[in-house]
């Protein structure tokens, strides 16, 4: 991108008419970003590449270390830590009834406190009005929340 930026001041810059864009960014590349030849002497574009390429040799021709272990009675290890698959299922069940009683809280059916009744199908939102701390609540059609805001 940096050479079309540069590539596109110096079209505009120049007064010769016979190069043009294309050229000029043809020329910085060859020059720049194509790996050394016989004729030709190494940029730093070359080391780039021949790094890219030496690391992507080791990534598919490497083993990689086993992040799992699987043992005797349901027994896995990963990396450092180990359970069984029991304790596992346990951790989840906690997890879940943590999650249940947090959305209960969240939806007023815990500790025996009413739900407020709200008309969800006769809300009304005004996405055009684009003041600052406007809410639905003061949309004027919305005339059940207008009286429990105030």
């Amino acid at each position: 991108m940096l050479i079309v930026y540069q590539s596109y001041f110096k079209v505009k810059d120049s007064n010769n008419l016979d190069e043009g864009l294309f050229d000029i960014v043809r020329c910085k590349i060859i020059r720049f970003i194509t790996i050394a030849g016989i004729s030709t002497r190494p940029q730093l574009i070359d080391w780039i590449f021949g790094a890219r390429s030496y690391s992507l040799r080791i990534v598919y021709t490497t083993p990689a270390r086993a992040q799992v272990a699987w043992s005797e009675n349901n027994r896995v290890t990963l990396r450092l830590v180990s359970f069984t698959l029991n304790q596992l299922s346990e951790i989840l069940h906690k997890m879940i009834l943590h999650l249940d009683r947090i959305i209960r809280s969240l939806t007023f059916k815990e500790d025996n406190v009413q739900q407020p009744e709200v008309d969800w199908l006769g809300l009304y939102n005004n996405i055009g009005n684009d003041q600052v701390a406007f809410s639905f609540i003061q949309n004027r059609r919305n005339k059940y929340l207008q009286n429990l805001n105030t």
